[in-house]
């Protein structure tokens, strides 16, 4: 058996089912993209599939249930799609995800619905590569360490924790948010000094996560946009965090619901 992929670590999606649904108007499925070639010699039998290029995001399968035909919006099984959720919302604070390659594939991730909705937002991948396999360095030339309307979402042993005592500075802000594993986050910041030298941020501790669809790292934590919500939540903009929010709990309810837990409800 052929081994799966290491970053691939997120519970096994349902089965495909016989018959697959018709996509919703708006809609793609990656399996329209890669249509699977024809078998060159016939009566040989099934063609082995031809590898896909690991960083080509149109056509590369997305984790485990890969063979689910998906949308290419919000990256749920067809019959579970919720684009229509995904509605923008005004947001005074700018958003910048600086996500992990490895993570834009995965049907899991959830830090790229930040930038789906906020207004301002923006998405950046880091260790990302060109269509001809040519890595494509990290900008971060308009980060200013010396801003301190700047702000990086991430515990370190520095960091302000977003509580009532936290001095909200003047002026317009930005958050930075590194999405990606502990591992990967971790080296994001040891390869990008830009990117470490920033202020940083961490959230109080607050309720249950409602995150299902992997595995805490810790009991207490949370997922990259439930993140964001409660560090806007702290920051003033209750609108925005609400839609984050709501739309974590619709992407989580689809992803159990594909998993077969139709009866999943959050902690409370």
């Amino acid at each position: 058996m052929k081994p799966r992929p290491k970053h691939q670590v997120a519970p096994a999606i349902a089965a495909e089912p016989a018959a697959r649904t018709a996509a919703p108007a708006g809609c793609r499925s990656d399996s329209d993209a890669a249509p699977e070639p024809a078998d060159p010699v016939a009566g040989v039998g099934p063609t082995a599939p031809i590898p896909l290029p690991r960083f080509d995001v149109g056509r590369r399968p997305s984790g485990r249930g890969y063979r689910l035909a998906r949308c290419s919006g919000c990256r749920a099984p067809l019959d579970h799609c919720f684009c229509a959720e995904l509605v923008n919302v005004d947001c005074k604070i700018r958003v910048l995800v600086i996500l992990h390659a490895l993570e834009q594939f995965r049907p899991t991730n959830t830090g790229r619905f930040a930038t789906q909705i906020l207004s301002g937002s923006e998405l950046r991948i880091r260790g990302g590569r060109s269509e001809d396999g040519t890595p494509v360095a990290l900008d971060l030339g308009d980060l200013d360490p010396g801003d301190t309307g700047t702000l990086l979402l991430h515990p370190g042993p520095d960091a302000r924790i977003l509580d009532e005592h936290f001095e909200r500075p003047s002026g317009p802000l930005r958050l930075v948010v590194p999405d990606g594993t502990w591992t990967q986050t971790r080296q994001m910041l040891r390869r990008e000094p830009r990117l470490k030298a920033l202020r940083q941020v961490a959230l109080p501790r607050g309720k249950p996560s409602v995150y299902a669809l992997r595995r805490g790292h810790t009991a207490d934590g949370v997922c990259t946009l439930e993140a964001i919500a409660r560090a806007l939540r702290a920051l003033g903009e209750l609108s925005a965090a609400h839609q984050l929010e709501r739309v974590l709990l619709i992407a989580v309810r689809v992803g159990m619901a594909a998993r077969g837990y139709h009866d999943w409800r959050p902690p409370t």
